[in-house]
């Protein structure tokens, strides 16, 4: 099997799903794994957690945590996933998932090898971002996730709008078999918007597109969008790192 990374976003209250998610992947999988662990908004992050995970990500081989002082964005939490991946190919997997059988790896071998850029994982429940690969270059290419969304949804959105704009078509899937979904209602503390995703991310979409009639993509949204409020520059010297890392 070709190398990956295996990348996981979580934070404190969902110690126990991480756990069973990681111990899953283990019985089938020995690649590496990025976890990043979001702090809280305004809260310390918990030192009886912070000692019982870091005990935990000790005694998993090739596991890499990276933990955040304060409460971050969705976006950041995954860029920072792929700019720690010394691998081109990632998978991107929801703490609220588990791997139920060895097939979930030999037909993720399958897609790996079909990958041109970004393909979402369908399984018997739907084709969501909680679950994809993605190439890191291609992340690089198209700017990676706008942290402007520091908050939980909307992220996806934005990017699959970006992917429509620059391939001319909507974001590929394909079927996977041997992963479980639990779909956690445990979220953290922040203002909520429509249903479980943030306020703060569902009033900067709001910003960044205009859905004024002039728009001809769609993506994820309810009507045709043009893009109001263009991104700078993120991590624009990853590139030049990637290119010359064996120069040192």
């Amino acid at each position: 099997m070709q190398n990956f990374t295996i990348g996981i976003t979580t934070f404190d209250k969902r110690f126990d799903m991480l756990k069973n998610l990681v111990e899953s992947i283990r019985k089938y999988c020995s690649q590496d794994i990025i976890v990043t662990v979001n702090g809280n908004h305004n809260t310390p992050l918990d030192p009886a957690y912070r000692k019982q995970s870091l005990e935990f990500f000790s005694s998993i081989d090739n596991l890499y945590p990276i933990y955040f002082t304060e409460l971050r964005g969705l976006a950041k939490l995954i860029n920072t996933i792929f700019i720690h991946s010394k691998n081109e190919n990632v998978l991107i997997l929801n703490d609220d998932l588990n791997v139920t059988d060895k097939i979930f790896f030999d037909e993720l071998e399958v897609a790996f090898n079909n990958l041109q850029n970004l393909t979402k994982l369908q399984t018997t429940w739907y084709s969501s971002f909680s679950h994809y690969i993605c190439k890191k270059s291609f992340m690089m290419e198209i700017g990676y996730y706008d942290e402007r969304f520091l908050g939980f949804g909307e992220e996806d959105g934005d990017l699959t709008y970006r992917y429509i704009e620059r391939f001319g078509t909507e974001i590929p899937s394909i079927g996977i078999n041997g992963l479980e979904h639990l779909n956690s209602e445990i979220r953290q503390d922040i203002k909520p918007g429509v249903g479980k995703y943030s306020l703060f991310n569902r009033e900067f979409i709001a910003k960044k597109y205009a859905f004024d009639g002039n728009g001809k993509i769609k993506g994820m949204f309810d009507k045709e969008a043009s893009i109001a409020l263009p991104m700078a520059g993120q991590y624009v010297y990853e590139k030049f790192f990637s290119e010359n890392k064996d120069n040192l």
